[in-house]
């Protein structure tokens, strides 16, 4: 872990007196990247006490931000309700904390290339490549980091040091937002910076015909997101694949049905076998992608350095530097008991005991209501030949159901609506970020893959051989085939409409909703608008979502595709076309429509890659087994075995599957080796450099 710093060395530098004048609005967001700090103005008729806590609050604030030696301007916004404050890192102070904090600068291409720690003596050398986005020396994000990681640590001249203020504990944005009785505070927050926004909108957001600039979106956002942005890319990529070949086979089946009248034909199982090796290429491809993104971006250590979560450092209990490391006999930071679950579940276990037995019912919740859905309400409405309305409103109820489980489950952040998952995860008071996400991340996917898939599980293999409260609910004629496509392209559909409600439309009703100063109700009732600066306007967007939301929708996305796309080929096709323009469009509404989200870096796409293995799996069986029994395409290469024969046909196709699966996770390469190759070659450079410049330890480099 990264252990706390000792803020006298921040003496080393000093930044220029604050300018107490504001610069003009219109030029705040083109210099340096900064953060932004709002406060709210109380009314003029509060009491005064409520006012003189506020101008304290402001001024404590604000001198905090002196005493770090930030940059610092403030502006009152023209309707005299809210303050901003911009705060950024001078030169002196990055160059500082860069070198303390080894961040990692590239070297020059004549140099290797590699990564390497910042040193003022490589700088003077003048060692290090410029950043793509225009700056000199450090990229937009990683001034924003540096920034808000000095803003929310102590200053030294505090009273423990012999200063005159008592500055207490470290700054905790999150902690005075939320705290809406003693704090003012309104929102902390990276602004956009004018002019890498635009190149990034030219560059990536408006542009269809040209590769998505990664590093570009590094530099802006943080690895976490470039990341992201190359699975989604990657993900997009791949489904041409089954796109293109289930178009092909789609147009097979309706010349077959013109002709016959069959909904299949003998193609259906080469797609079969064509989607399982598909899905197991797209998985260990992307490892291999994967790794080489952590080679080219050195984040293969960033777990074992990742910082401690501000809320685990806070929270009652965890216990502070008494439990003796099991490792080095030295006391920890920090540290909580992981627990045991039997006897009696302790520490975390007990939390998360607690989680799965919220799971259970969730899960039992969901398969209890989609079971009378299909009895009592898909079921009567369908007869033999004619299932169309039975199916489509029986999947959309059990897609509504989900869509309610879902968000009294993960909540919904467009309307900032905490989900019982997140306050359960949180209440296990997990030490780092990454720890905290995966284990939302596979909780969630324990009810998730009940919510999302039950459904057609239940059409394709459990209706028509489990009865319910004593009576059969098989489909017509024991036909689940065609029930099971139009139920797929229902859920699909109505799960993609959602979406797009959920991430355009709930957040243009909500904002409608909240109610108008009465500047701005007098402004529009005169026919004119209120003109705002950049920060007023960046302040009223939105938060931009989690980075692990976006994995979720696509993620479960691929899930429909690799395990139930057997039955409906062309459903790739309408996720291909979803993927290829929501992928820009929230590109352009991350930059414009959404707040700057902070700095994130990360090594891999966590527990996602759990959840996708397992989906791999899966996809083998549900490819046979629909393939199998639910559809008729292996009749048409033994049309006269009977159902014995059948379920061996169906064991042998299932093991077939799993060979092909094996087959191609052994002939696709574990590891990069190009990467790692260019990689070693890079830090071979970078060593003899550093040894031939006289820099002593240049393995530590």
């Amino acid at each position: 872990m990264v252990q706390a710093k000792d803020r006298s060395r921040a003496q080393r530098y000093k930044g220029d007196d604050v300018d107490e004048h504001a610069a003009e609005a219109a030029l705040m967001s083109m210099g340096p990247p900064c953060m932004v700090a709002v406060f709210e103005i109380p009314d003029e008729e509060a009491e005064e006490e409520v006012q003189n806590r506020a101008v304290e609050e402001l001024q404590q604030f604000r001198g905090r931000l002196r005493a770090l030696n930030l940059n610092v301007e403030q502006l009152t916004n023209t309707e005299g309700t809210l303050i901003f404050l911009k705060v950024g890192a001078p030169e002196p102070m990055l160059k500082y904390e860069a070198e303390f904090n080894e961040f990692r600068l590239r070297l020059r291409e004549d140099y290797g290339g590699a990564l390497c720690k910042f040193t003022q003596e490589l700088e003077d050398k003048k060692a290090y490549d410029k950043p793509l986005d225009g700056f000199e020396l450090f990229c937009s994000a990683q001034q924003l980091k540096i920034a808000n990681d000095v803003a929310t640590s102590l200053p030294y001249d505090g009273a423990e040091n012999g200063g005159d203020t008592d500055w207490g504990v470290e700054f905790d944005p999150r902690g005075m937002i939320e705290d809406e009785v003693n704090s003012r505070m309104k929102a902390w927050f990276p602004m956009h910076h004018q002019r890498n926004r635009m190149k990034l909108q030219f560059e990536w957001a408006q542009t269809w015909d040209k590769p998505q600039p990664l590093t570009l979106v590094k530099e802006y956002f943080g690895e976490k997101f470039a990341l992201f942005y190359t699975w989604w890319g990657y993900y997009t990529t791949m489904l041409w694949l089954p796109s293109i070949v289930g178009l092909v086979l789609f147009v097979t089946q309706i010349m077959t049905y013109l002709e016959t009248g069959a909904l299949e034909n003998p193609y259906s199982v080469v797609y079969c076998v064509f989607m399982v090796t598909w899905m197991t290429g797209f998985n260990v491809l992307w490892k291999n992608l994967e790794a080489t993104r952590s080679y080219e971006w050195d984040t293969l250590d960033f777990e074992e350095q990742e910082d401690y979560r501000q809320e685990f450092k806070q929270n009652e209990l965890t216990e502070v530097n008494s439990h003796p490391n099991e490792v080095t006999g030295e006391l920890d930071d920090f540290w909580y008991d992981d627990g045991e679950y039997l006897p009696i579940p302790t520490g975390r276990a007990r939390s998360q005991a607690a989680i799965y037995a919220v799971v259970a019912v969730m899960n039992l919740l969901t398969v209890v209501s989609n079971v009378y859905i299909w009895k009592l309400v898909a079921l009567p409405m369908m007869e033999p030949g004619n299932v169309f309305v039975g199916s489509v409103v029986g999947a959309s109820l059990s897609t509504i159901v989900s869509i309610v489980i879902d968000s009294i489950m993960d909540g919904i952040p467009e309307v900032d609506l905490e989900g019982v998952m997140d306050i359960m995860v949180g209440g296990a008071n997990w030490d780092t970020p990454t720890r905290h996400e995966d284990a939302l991340i596979m909780n969630t996917f324990f009810y998730k893959s009940f919510t999302k898939y039950f459904m057609l599980v239940w059409i394709a293999f459990l209706a028509n051989y489990i009865e319910v409260d004593g009576e059969d609910v098989w489909c017509p004629d024991w036909q689940c085939f065609p029930v099971l496509q139009v139920a797929y392209a229902t859920t699909v559909l109505v799960g993609i409409g959602w979406n797009l409600l959920q991430v355009k439309g709930l957040p243009v009703m909500y904002a409608a909703m909240q109610p108008k100063s009465a500047l701005a109700d007098a402004a529009a009732a005169a026919g004119m608008t209120v003109a705002k600066t950049e920060m007023e306007m960046q302040y009223e967007y939105p938060e931009a979502a989690a980075v692990c939301d976006g994995y979720m929708i696509l993620v479960y996305q691929l899930g429909f595709v690799a395990m139930f796309a057997v039955a409906l080929p062309v459903m790739p096709t309408v996720f291909l076309i979803y993927s290829i323009v929501e992928l820009r469009a929230k590109a352009m509404s991350l930059l414009t429509g959404l707040r700057r989200p902070e700095f994130q870096c990360a090594a891999d796409i966590g527990s996602y890659q759990q959840v996708i293995d397992v989906i791999t799996t899966m996809s083998v069986l549900t490819n046979a087994f629909i393939i199998g029994f639910t559809s008729h395409g292996l009749y048409f290469y033994f049309p006269d075995m009977d159902g014995v024969e059948r379920v061996w046909a169906t064991v042998i196709l299932e093991h077939f599957l799993f060979l092909c699966k094996l087959f191609v996770e052994n002939i696709v390469p574990k590891e990069p080796r190009g990467a790692i190759e260019a990689y070693e070659k890079a830090e071979d450079q970078k060593r003899k450099l550093l040894e031939k410049w006289g820099i002593d330890g240049p393995e530590d480099y």
